[in-house]
């Protein structure tokens, strides 16, 4: 199976602003405490069960339950065949900061039960797959910034591999502590796509918001012209741009640059030039922004868009988003 035979068949989003897919990438970094009455856990998760989770967790799973349900649910793949792969960079920061300081205080014995599971990040994938028994994998992934870009071709490439039969990638961040200002402005929400086969969707008539696909790389981090061995930066770039949109008009494309104030996110802005006037959006301080732009793009009624990323480490992502026409 190839990437492109897959499509996106759910969409979910939480965030302070919005649970509307077609307004996610709205939603502007820097506000959002989960202190602040936004989310409340009882109203959209439940009574119980839920309220011990972490911030991020609990995000995650209200966005999973939104995307499952606009796909239709995941009973028509077996618990064997459904896959799952998080995306976060800063889903546990907050809360590690607080069992440091409980640790030094009062002694591992001051832990709270409920929370100390989640100082793996890979509890947050765990989380979901033990609501939605996804059974194939799951897997957590915590690249900067493009971490949700990973998350798609990974599941893609396992969902090639025959691994899985149906596939929900999610993105998932929770503000960060004030000591932590510096990785740049503070994230909250989270948003998922669940993808399945084409041929899967048209059996059983399923709804389908179009496709999508990726690709990640990473160049020297500072000046990426500097570099001893290999194709220049700029050269592997052009060229997995070239392959992502394979047939595809690049005028035809519409661009939206998620980046940094870095050397990388310029030369970034010169590869994908040829693609027409960008739409620029601030990346945050984790991977959150790109995955809202993936659900905006693909809930925008048709046409094709670029989501294109770079972080001052060094990471860029390319999605190549379908968008099926409006109904």
């Amino acid at each position: 199976m190839s990437t492109a035979e897959l499509v996106v068949s759910g969409l979910g989003v939480i965030t302070p602003w919005t649970d509307e897919p077609r307004q996610a990438a709205s939603a502007r970094p820097g506000t959002g405490r989960a202190d602040d009455g936004w989310f409340d856990v009882a109203s959209r998760l439940g009574p119980r069960g839920y309220r011990y989770l972490p911030p991020a967790a609990a995000y995650l799973l209200a966005a999973t339950r939104g995307a499952v349900t606009d796909a239709g649910g995941l009973d028509h793949v077996a618990a064997e065949r459904r896959a799952v792969v998080v995306a976060t960079n800063h889903a546990a920061t907050h809360m590690l900061d607080g069992m440091d300081e409980t640790v030094t205080r009062a002694g591992s014995a001051g832990l709270s039960p409920a929370l100390a599971p989640y100082f793996s990040i890979n509890t947050y994938a765990g989380r979901v797959a033990t609501e939605y028994a996804t059974r194939a994998l799951a897997v957590t992934l915590t690249s900067p910034a493009v971490a949700g870009l990973d998350a798609l071709v990974f599941g893609a490439a396992s969902m090639a591999r025959g691994r899985a039969g149906a596939l929900v990638v999610g993105a998932t961040e929770a503000e960060l502590p004030d000591s932590h200002r510096a990785y740049g402005d503070a994230e909250a929400g989270a948003a998922v796509l669940v993808l399945e086969p084409a041929s899967a969707a048209r059996e059983r008539g399923a709804a389908v918001h179009g496709t999508v696909r990726a690709r990640t790389l990473c160049v020297p981090a500072g000046e990426p012209a500097a570099q001893s061995a290999g194709p220049p930066p700029g050269e592997q770039l052009a060229t997995a741009l070239t392959a992502l949109l394979g047939g595809v008009d690049p005028e035809s494309v519409t661009v939206h640059l998620v980046v940094d104030d870095s050397p990388v996110a310029e030369l970034l802005a010169r590869v994908v030039k040829p693609c027409g006037t960008p739409r620029h959006a601030r990346l945050g301080a984790g991977c959150l922004a790109p995955a809202l732009q993936l659900v905006e793009s693909l809930a925008s009624g048709g046409g094709h868009h670029l989501v294109a990323v770079a972080t001052a480490t060094g990471q860029i992502g390319l999605a190549l988003v379908t968008a099926e026409e409006a109904a």
